[in-house]
């Protein structure tokens, strides 16, 4: 036991030196490490880029140095493993040394409200690492301890499970990154979204009133209602597939009480960046509430985020519903003038009726 600058240290084991390469048998308990530092260590090298430009290092990697000088395995526990602006809690897995091998199995750590598991390999040749491949899982996790912030708020929280096998070759942490192939899921359950919400898009109707549905008019009254919007999401499970480190799901189609949203999003990893796009439509009562009088027309709306993972960009496409606007009070204006011609008409049928009967009465008195 002892302290290595401000970590606590633990260990215990057998050490045999005298083997080809040294042969340990241990355990090893820290109460803190640096994401980063664990990082470097094990492939040898900066991980780190230069910048939000360059978020992986392109400096060639050597691999962890202890390859080859030691084989075995060792039982790691760390308290906190520090990634950033947030961590893993009570993490624990084993690590098992061969020569040209570096793995961690059994990888077990509380982290976003919930747990991660799973396992990784890098391997090793020559002067660097040659591959890495592994399998995560993430149980019972916040959504809302994952999601961005709009407004000082997550824009969801739930209940969030995913998993992902991957598998990349690269000599550098950015080739790493942009090697890395596989598939996976992600799956909400009990999911609070803001930002979506079919009663939007007739409280913007209402809004706007009798005024002209101008595109910058509808884009304002739109997206402050969009922003005061929350809906329930049923329990969602979407595929994804990993491939030159961009993470694509397909097409998929999410529908709650009021809305139905049609969208896919792409998570490119060697930028950290995100790029999701879709529309949505009513359902339910917003459907009826914004249907056209004639020709029972709806609203739709485009949308898309792109940007950093951290803080992406929303922008609205507002051009169908301002054509469903202006159709809707044409429309309006139709239902008017058929109302006042069958007034029209109405009023010319008693008018003759009047005149018919005062005839009547007429020929009858002169009779």
């Amino acid at each position: 036991a002892g302290r290595i600058g401000e970590t606590a240290v633990r260990g215990g084991g057998r050490l045999d030196l005298g083997a080809r390469p040294a042969a340990i048998d241990g355990r090893l308990e820290l109460d803190r490490l640096d994401g980063e530092t664990a990082a470097e260590t094990l492939l040898g090298g900066a991980v780190v880029g230069d910048d939000d430009k360059t978020p992986f290092a392109t400096t060639p990697l050597t691999g962890p140095a202890f390859d080859g000088a030691v084989a075995g395995t060792l039982a790691l526990s760390v308290g906190r493993l520090d990634l950033g602006s947030g961590g893993l809690d009570r993490v624990r897995t084993r690590l098992v040394l061969r020569p040209g091998e570096t793995r961690l199995e059994a990888i077990e750590a509380g982290g976003f409200g919930g747990r991660l598991g799973g396992e990784m390999a890098l391997r090793r040749s020559g002067d660097g690492p040659t591959g890495l491949s592994g399998r995560l899982s993430l149980s019972g996790a916040r959504l809302g301890e994952v999601a961005w912030r709009r407004m000082g708020r997550p824009v969801a929280d739930g209940r969030l499970d995913g998993e992902v096998s991957f598998t990349a070759s690269g000599r550098t942490a950015a080739a790493l990154v942009a090697g890395l192939d596989g598939e996976g899921r992600i799956a909400l359950g009990g999911a609070r979204v803001v930002g979506i919400g079919g009663a939007a898009l007739a409280a913007t109707r209402e809004a706007l009133g009798e005024a002209p549905p101008t595109p910058e008019a509808v884009a304002a009254a739109f997206r402050a209602r969009l922003d005061t919007s929350e809906s329930e999401v049923p329990a969602t499970e979407v595929a994804f597939a990993l491939q030159a480190g961009v993470a694509r799901s397909g097409r998929s189609v999410i529908e709650t009480a009021s809305a139905r949203v049609t969208g896919r999003v792409a998570i490119d990893l060697p930028h950290l960046s995100l790029d999701a796009d879709g529309s949505m439509e009513p359902v339910g009562a917003a459907l009826e509430a914004t249907k056209t009088a004639i020709s029972k027309a709806t609203p739709s709306v485009g949308f898309a985020f792109r940007g950093p993972i951290a803080a992406p960009e929303r922008s609205l496409d507002v051009t169908p519903l301002v054509a469903h606007l202006t159709l809707s009070g044409i429309e309006r204006e139709v239902e008017r003038v058929e109302a006042l011609q069958q007034d029209i008409a109405e009023r010319a049928r008693i008018a003759r009726e009047r005149r018919r009967l005062e005839e009547i009465r007429a020929a009858e008195e002169a009779a």
